[in-house]
């Protein structure tokens, strides 16, 4: 088996500026010695720790991961996404307060370096963009004023993390988006560019009422609605300007639904290369919804049904020509309000024919089915395998989906959730990309797995989808985690608690333990629909440990007990949240995408975002260690 180091790549990042003895809160901060953002061991992996507080609570803003290792928190809200905040704050884990939080380093700082608030230019902003481009600054494009009747913000805006600023030194862009959009994606291409797709603008639309007569005041009156946008555009880096996208043939870039699409998901594959990062890449969407034309498109930004058509088609983005197309045969599952993906990497050279090449494997996952009847979170997750046959548009590239088995309950169906609801989908939660470290027959493997915590969880009860506001197994935010491991299988590891049942879920907690059956068969394929020979399976870590009782052995092996005189939390947020980030920081070694790494996970709502008018804020930050991260040293 053939592993790819794409988006694993254990080279050392820049470490860059720390930003040691600045910051409100932090002025007498102290920096833990080595490594710039090394973090400081802590006592059990798989376990959450509660994180310094923000200096602003909000949910709803973007959180991105910086070369030298620390997290620019930008905009979001603090109340029901009504308004938005123009306040930055930065995530430095080289700096604590005295005394520091459960997870001993870490501080949020909201201050340049000569002591004045870090803020927007152009006003807070909800439904943005923030994109980190090579040279280690951010881009922060679009989005909105508040979830109301505000237009699209047309200005972006560049975060320096060496002064902690917007722009500064001359790099603003020069000039306005071609077409102001909010709920779109930004993705950073080879050749210098940053590909803006999708989102929602604002139209001025004149309405006709034929029940009154012309010249009445009802007869004709002026509305604004927010139709999705087909078309991409591209920001310049180079030129600091925004630009028509074009193919290779001079026509307009668009999306292929007929008006476009907004809140998707977006990932990157490599090409027939198989290096990501190189003229060949291909940019996939997925998901999202378009708006019925003209005056039926919504006239409000909240996330609802009316005026909108969920999409399943997959398209896809040709770096090398410049031709977006539709992907033939793929029909996706609905993701809207937090559909996620990730990129797992490369698995192995050659399908089952023998002949085509694999490329990535992308994994898509979250958010919900909103549509009129219903507003289910999405539970089934989708791998998509790329393959090349090196001829024809994109280098002949073609498509297979598999769905991955769902997460068994695990121990969180008992005592987690006493409601019993089944597979809890997530909507309006985040997702990661980790390294972790297998050991099989001795061997260490470093792969790659996907991971998503919290979120809202919305089952429609038989009664009917109305109760999904207050029923019994209605609306209600989630506190586990759950891991995508690409090489478990755990339909096919026999009795492993030996009860007489085969096929049934190991617990999450014995995974770290290396004398269980291989967690792969790299000798089996299993089908014309997953040619990478992988069948992966979701892990849930979202469990309660009872005090002083034998733990159930359908989910652990005999002989394991409970512990202390009260619940043990273990792969828990400690607050319920939605809306909020995950985002991984480095571990001990002070290096980012490493085995070590941790995921710091920043603001969120605390009840379900259909209550509007009553949304509490989840206040301050946790860390989280994925399983075998603690003191895991880099390869």
């Amino acid at each position: 088996m053939k592993m790819n180091a794409l988006l694993v790549s254990m080279a050392v990042l820049a470490v860059g500026l720390s930003g040691c003895n600045s910051g409100s809160r932090s002025s007498n901060g102290t920096q833990i010695p080595g490594v710039s953002n090394a973090a400081a061991p802590l006592p059990t992996d798989n376990f959450s720790y509660i994180g310094p507080p923000l200096e602003t609570n909000r949910y709803f803003h973007t959180a991105t991961a910086l070369d030298n290792g620390q997290v620019v928190i930008i905009g979001g809200t603090d109340e029901n996404s009504f308004t938005s905040l123009d306040s930055v704050e930065v995530f430095n884990q080289s700096l604590f307060d005295n005394p520091p939080p459960e997870s001993i380093s870490g501080d949020f700082i909201d201050t340049d370096f000569v002591g004045d608030p870090i803020t927007l230019i152009n006003g807070g902003r909800l439904y943005h963009t923030a994109t980190l481009l090579d040279d280690g600054s951010v881009i922060i494009i679009g989005g909105s004023f508040d979830i109301l009747i505000a237009l699209a913000i047309p200005n972006a805006e560049i975060y320096d993390p060496q002064l902690r600023s917007f722009n500064a030194n001359g790099v603003e862009p020069t000039n306005e988006m071609r077409t102001p959009r909010f709920r779109h994606t930004s993705t950073v291409l080879a050749n210098g560019k940053v590909l803006i797709a999708g989102g929602q603008k604002a139209v001025d639309e004149t309405i006709i009422d034929p029940n009154f007569p012309p010249g009445s005041p009802f007869f004709q009156f002026d509305i604004t609605v927010f139709p999705t946008v087909k078309e991409f555009e591209f920001y310049n880096i180079s030129s600091r300007t925004f630009e028509q996208a074009t193919d290779i043939t001079g026509d307009v870039t668009t999306m292929q639904t007929p008006r476009g699409r907004g809140d998707h998901v977006t990932t990157q594959v490599s090409g027939f290369d198989n290096i990501l990062g190189t003229s060949d890449d291909v940019v996939l969407f997925v998901s999202g919804f378009q708006t019925l034309s003209g005056v039926f498109a919504p006239d409000l930004k909240f996330p609802g049904f009316l005026g909108q058509a969920d999409q399943s088609s997959m398209e896809f983005y040709d770096l090398s020509t410049g031709f977006n197309s539709t992907a033939p045969g793929m029909n996706m599952f609905q993701r809207m309000n937090g559909g996620s993906a990730e990129n797992l990497g490369q698995f192995r050279n050659t399908t089952i024919d023998g002949l085509l090449g694999v490329s990535n494997v992308a994994i898509f996952m979250n958010g919900d089915q909103s549509n009129a009847q219903c507003a289910d979170s999405q539970v089934q997750s989708e791998l998509v395998m790329c393959t090349y046959t090196g001829f024809g548009p994109a280098s002949g590239i073609q498509f297979f989906e598999q769905e991955p088995p769902l997460a068994v309950n695990s121990i969180e169906s008992v005592i987690a959730d006493p409601m019993n609801c089944g597979f809890i989908g997530r909507t309006f939660t985040d997702s990661e990309m980790a390294v972790t470290i297998r050991v099989y027959d001795g061997v260490q493997h470093v792969t790659n797995w996907a991971i998503t915590g919290g979120g809202l969880g919305v089952i429609t009860p038989p009664t009917g989808c109305f109760q999904t506001l207050f029923g019994v197994c209605g609306a209600q935010v989630v506190r586990g985690f759950e891991y995508f491991d690409p090489f478990w299988d755990h339909l096919d590891q026999g009795d492993l608690d030996g009860d007489g049942v085969n096929g049934e879920f190991l617990a999450f907690l014995d995974l770290a333990i290396d004398d269980i059956p291989p967690p792969w068969d790299t000798t089996r394929n299993r089908s014309l629909l997953n040619p990478t020979g992988i069948t992966g399976s979701w892990l849930q870590s979202d469990n309660l440990v009872p005090d002083n009782q034998p733990l159930d052995p359908l989910y652990f092996p005999t002989g394991v007990e409970g512990y202390a005189d009260e619940l043990v939390l273990s792969g828990l947020l400690r607050r319920e949240r939605m809306g909020h980030t995950l985002t991984k920081v480095p571990g001990e070694d002070g290096v980012r995408n490493t085995p070590d790494d941790r995921l710091l996970v920043v603001g969120g709502g605390s009840s379900y975002y259909g209550t509007w008018g009553d949304e509490p804020v989840s206040v301050g930050s946790e860390l989280y260690l994925p399983v075998n991260a603690n003191g895991v040293p880099a390869p």
